[in-house]
């Protein structure tokens, strides 16, 4: 029985540090360190069978960050740019050189739908899995993990700078 429970052990302490391993291994970067990483970003969707959402990604240099999204006209009914509903999320990151860990503290969401007041969320949410990313320019792309069908898909998204003053 003991050796069965030290192998349970070893075994529970070997999946941590595989799956711990990407963030550790890489460099992490000087705390207020200048980088072009930090700014306002945003990516433009077009949504089926109408309307569109806008994704933006606010990312402050103490470690900070907003991720959210905007849906626009994808309600039958509704014009091109009325607003269908929202969802916001708030909380902090670690950045290394190729990647950065989101965990949104708080989430708020709407929907027009429902026509209900927004719902607020407090809680640790991971968002952005496995995420590495990489900026050329006024482009930010990351590239994560997503579930869409309870497996695992390799997703990316493409950002562009829209301010860089926060």
């Amino acid at each position: 029985m003991k050796g069965k429970i030290k192998y349970l052990i070893l075994l529970v302490t070997a999946f941590f540090v595989v799956a711990c391993s990407s963030y550790e291994d890489t460099e992490a970067l000087p705390s207020g360190s200048e980088n072009e990483i930090y700014g306002v970003w945003i990516d433009t969707v077009t949504a089926q069978p109408q309307g569109y959402y806008i994704h933006e990604l606010v990312i402050q240099p103490n470690g900070s960050f907003l991720s959210g999204a905007r849906m626009f006209g994808i309600y039958s009914g509704q014009g091109d740019n009325e607003l269908s509903g929202y969802f916001e999320q708030y909380g902090n990151y670690v950045l290394s050189k190729q990647n950065i860990y989101f965990v949104a503290k708080q989430t708020v969401s709407w929907d027009s739908f429902t026509n209900q007041p927004p719902l607020t969320s407090v809680k640790d949410v991971v968002i952005f899995e496995s995420c590495t990313y990489k900026v050329n320019g006024k482009t930010l792309e990351l590239t994560y993990i997503t579930y869409p069908a309870d497996a695992p898909v390799i997703t990316k998204r493409i950002y562009t700078k829209t301010r860089l003053d926060l």
